[in-house]
């Protein structure tokens, strides 16, 4: 049997081995063996891909601190809890508990203890803190807490507490800036990307714009899927008119000043 096989645009003809005579039975038969052999080989790996790239886990469930007392105070607190039998999952699940459980503490230390001086409230103090779960595998887990908080004044005040989890020298641990960057990356050139963007978010809002960050802004970023987001709460890089900022740069803009995940 003869035929035509195109590779890499060239065109060649060929005759099939086992119709043109040239082999005997025993050689014939070795030759199916082998690429049955191949055959079966591919297909487990072809398996073995599709199921690799289905893969999933287990979605967190959410563990909770409230306290209420009516007229005085309300805590609300969620908090998300990964499958521990991935290494990201249980330092994940501790930083997220110890972030939201001092959250808790620290407000109700100040309703309990604060208004037993001043006595009840004209406006109930309130906490309410909830998730936001930006990736969810077993080798990375990214996401934040966002904390809305009144305890008298003026307005209520807002915080995102900040997690991000992978592996570094296989071990799970929490990352920062440095375990993102590329070596060799200097932070001031991360930093005034970031800047570029925030100030032209800031010209949109009608605000000054900044020439730094202050020590630490930088830590507060979030790996998403297609980038890294950094969350600026209120009064952190301008006035609490301005509200809080999130600054969003794609894995393209940052080119290989960055790892992957």
């Amino acid at each position: 049997m003869t035929g035509e096989i195109i590779w890499r645009g060239l065109s060649k003809k060929y005759t099939d081995p086992l119709s043109s005579g040239r082999f005997n039975l025993k050689q014939r038969l070795t030759f199916l063996l082998i690429a049955a052999t191949i055959a079966i080989g591919l297909g487990n790996a072809r398996a073995w891909l599709n199921s690799q790239s289905s893969r999933t886990v287990d979605p967190p469930r959410f563990g909770k601190f409230t306290n209420n007392k009516e007229g005085w105070w309300e805590a609300k607190v969620s908090y998300p809890i990964f499958p521990a039998a991935a290494p990201a999952g249980v330092v994940a699940n501790r930083e997220f508990h110890q972030r939201a459980k001092a959250s808790f503490d620290a407000f109700m230390n100040q309703a309990v203890k604060g208004l037993k001086q001043l006595g009840k409230p004209t406006a109930p103090y309130s906490l309410t803190v909830k998730p936001t779960i930006s990736i969810h595998r077993e080798s990375l887990i990214t996401g934040y807490l966002s904390q809305y908080e009144y305890t008298g004044g003026a307005h209520p005040n807002r915080f995102y507490l900040t997690v991000n989890v992978g592996i570094v020298d296989r071990e799970a641990r929490l990352l920062k800036l440095r375990d993102v960057m590329a070596r060799g990356v200097p932070p001031k050139e991360i930093e005034q990307i970031v800047l570029t963007k925030l100030n032209a978010i800031k010209r949109q809002r009608g605000a000054d714009p900044l020439t730094e960050l202050q020590p630490g802004l930088l830590e507060q970023f979030v790996l998403t899927p297609t980038g890294i987001t950094w969350i600026f709460e209120p009064y952190a890089v301008g006035p609490y008119a301005e509200g809080d900022y999130f600054v969003r740069v794609a894995y393209e803009e940052l080119g290989d000043r960055v790892r992957r995940f």
